[in-house]
């Protein structure tokens, strides 16, 4: 099953595997389990840091990229969770995966509250 945008919202093909198997309800109940999840996460960050602005960058082995809205940042800033974005996602890549940024944007990094990070296979040094 194929997604028609760039979000990680895999419940139309959950829902749709459900029916071909026959197992809608149980589909429907899984859905409805992760949505509670993912409303208690979302409760207790926003408990912890409020309206506190989130970045969250890829570290590679030659490039640091920041996420934008799409993808894993559409996890963070979308769905659910609702994270306020730093100014600096905001500015390169609320409507893109992903952009890189250059050594010299790394100080306007501090505009966010928190940082997240994934480290790349080759990068952890």
């Amino acid at each position: 099953l194929s997604s028609d945008d760039n979000s990680y919202d895999d419940r139309f093909g959950i829902l749709d595997l459900g029916v071909v198997l026959g197992m809608e309800d149980e589909a429907q109940a899984r859905l409805e389990r992760a949505d509670a999840a993912i409303s208690a996460a979302a409760e207790r960050i926003k408990n912890a840091i409020g309206n506190e602005k989130v970045a969250l960058v890829n570290v590679r082995a030659r490039e640091l990229r920041i996420y934008g809205g799409e993808g894993y940042g559409w996890v963070l800033y979308q769905h659910g969770l609702d994270l306020t974005p730093s100014d600096l996602t905001r500015e390169l890549a609320m409507d893109t995966f992903a952009a890189p940024i250059s050594l010299e944007l790394v100080p306007q990094l501090q505009d966010a509250d928190h940082l997240f990070f994934i480290v790349s296979e080759g990068a952890e040094d």
